[in-house]
């Protein structure tokens, strides 16, 4: 019998795994903010594993792997995870998920490294960054525009919450 390639087809070296409560809840979740697709689930009426496509990456979603510490977080829980998605249009991006129940952390702004990005929770308790490449960089460029943030955030005047210096 051949040994079977390292990886399934479609799947990187790493995949995320997302723990929640309800399985079926988070494909639609995922489905309607995201556009995701779902290539395999272990039933239909109440998975309790799925794997989804979103864009050219996999991602499983489980009730968890007890065993590995792997459960799901409270859905307002501080996460030291966030998956980082890229996207055409992150503005759109963002409008579609809050649509599909997430919630917005950071709207989108433009950042030192070329990238138009957004912050957002999704119903679950997993954090998501959407980014849109807007140019693109040298490291040294971006070594430079971090340098320059840095030193910018170091010399501006502390504003209080009504915007006065």
């Amino acid at each position: 019998m051949k040994k079977p390639a390292i990886r399934p087809r479609g799947y990187t070296t790493v995949t995320a795994s997302l723990a929640v409560l309800d399985v079926a809840e988070m494909l639609k979740f995922l489905e309607n903010a995201f556009d995701a697709e779902v290539k395999v689930q272990d039933t239909a009426e109440a998975p309790g594993f799925a794997s989804v496509k979103l864009g050219n990456a996999m991602v499983f979603i489980t009730n968890g792997w007890a065993a590995h510490g792997h459960v799901p977080p409270a859905p307002a829980a501080a996460s030291a995870v966030s998956l980082h998605l890229y996207v055409e249009d992150v503005t759109a991006s963002v409008e579609q998920a809050v649509s599909a129940g997430a919630t917005v952390i950071s709207n989108p702004q433009d950042t030192f490294w070329g990238e138009r990005t957004a912050a957002l929770a999704d119903p679950f308790g997993h954090r998501w960054t959407v980014a849109e490449r807007v140019e693109v960089m040298s490291k040294e460029e971006i070594a430079a525009r971090s340098a320059a943030a840095v030193t910018d955030s170091e010399t501006s005047e502390p504003v209080d919450a009504t915007g006065n210096s």
